[in-house]
């Protein structure tokens, strides 16, 4: 008996440390910050998640569509690299989610995911939509807004897929409307070593309140020096405050926040100066 209540006070004390270590130092935006007196007038830039997935399957071509027709100046999507070398459109590293299939996209080549059905899951008029690769989505957007391509998991995951991707914004002669993003720093560096003049956005959740250091995925060292690479530091909404956008401002950079899935998201933060809101729901023309 002696032993189980050990254990079980060791288990709260854990808990207790851990709520204590959040609350200290992860920054929250609380809603109730906002008042008539704070709110920030300027709109951000509008960013369509994954095409408008919102209102059609994420990353495919139905999505990118309507965020085509919609007030969004840039088109955010995923990509990943298939068996035999291909960019694929997609969010997860498999296709049970998002499709009708099972299995690791690294595992299957272009045609077997070419072959599913990506938009039944969303609904069914959307039925026979296709997995699309980035040159597909490049053509369909062709310049006419923004792009935003995130390398998802990243060169140890996919080698090659840096390459992969910085030739195809190169070989669309896309440089002033294509920009890369992901929360793997070296992909990123990597990138900035071979392709320069490429456009890049660090991804994070958030950065720790008075402390040097970030979570992406993993806690790593930060610093508006270490990501002078890039031109945004991207972080989760919820995670934001003035102070994080007005210190990354006035290095050069800009803030677009990711992770608001529902339509109102943005009331959350209006009273910070974002630069761009990266969102399911673009309004619809």
């Amino acid at each position: 008996m002696f032993i189980k209540k050990s254990r079980i006070l060791s288990v709260l004390l854990v808990l207790l440390v851990f709520c204590i270590f959040v609350l200290l130092l992860v920054p929250f935006n609380l809603h109730s910050m906002s008042s008539a007196k704070t709110q920030h007038t300027d709109q951000p830039l509008i960013i369509a998640h994954r095409g408008a997935s919102g209102y059609a399957p994420e990353n495919t071509l139905a999505a990118i569509d309507l965020a085509m027709k919609s007030d969004a100046q840039m088109i955010e999507i995923d990509v990943h690299l298939s068996k035999d070398g291909h960019v694929i459109v997609i969010h997860d590293k498999t296709v049970d989610r998002t499709t009708n299939g099972s299995g690791a996209i690294k595992e299957m080549t272009l045609d077997e995911l070419q072959q599913l059905d990506a938009g039944s899951w969303f609904d069914e008029k959307f039925a026979g939509e296709r997995l699309p690769t980035l040159q597909e989505v490049m053509k369909r957007i062709n310049g006419e807004k923004k792009l935003l391509i995130e390398i998802k998991s990243g060169i140890k995951a996919y080698p090659g897929i840096d390459r992969k991707v910085a030739e195809a914004v190169l070989e669309a002669n896309a440089l002033d409307w294509c920009i890369v993003q992901s929360f793997d720093t070296p992909t990123l560096k990597q990138i900035n070593d071979q392709w320069p003049q490429i456009t890049l956005h660090k991804l994070i959740v958030f950065k720790f309140r008075w402390l040097p250091l970030a979570f992406d995925g993993g806690i790593t060292s930060f610093s508006n020096k270490k990501y002078d690479f890039a031109e945004a530091i991207n972080p989760h909404y919820r995670f934001v405050n003035r102070r994080f956008v007005r210190n990354r401002q006035n290095a050069g950079l800009k803030v677009n926040v990711w992770g608001g899935k529902a339509p109102d998201s943005y009331e959350k933060i209006r009273h910070i100066p974002v630069d761009g809101w990266i969102t399911d729901f673009p309004n619809l023309h």
